[in-house]
């Protein structure tokens, strides 16, 4: 049950991750915010380019620029563990 949990965790922090990045990304274009499409995959890239436009805008960037950061961390705290998993380390 531990297994299936820390898989799933793993599998839910990397989608939300990865989705919040792209829905950020999406946001900014609509916006009119143009960046290289091969910078779209970086976080730290978006971010920056988020704090950016809030700054044109006189906007606080923190909240999602935090919500970010924790989206990060997340992957990073669960990424080991379930390789050690999904190894064969854990039985």
């Amino acid at each position: 049950m531990a297994r299936v949990l820390v898989i799933l965790w793993f599998a839910i922090s990397f989608s939300n991750a990865v989705l919040g990045n792209f829905a950020l990304v999406v946001w900014l274009r609509v916006r009119g915010v143009r960046f290289p499409h091969s910078s779209a995959g970086n976080p730290g890239y978006v971010l920056n380019r988020y704090r950016d436009w809030c700054e044109q805008h006189d906007l606080s960037a923190r909240r999602v620029v935090i919500y970010s950061y924790f989206s990060i961390i997340n992957v990073l705290l669960s990424s080991p563990i379930a390789i050690l998993i999904l190894a064969g380390g854990h039985h």
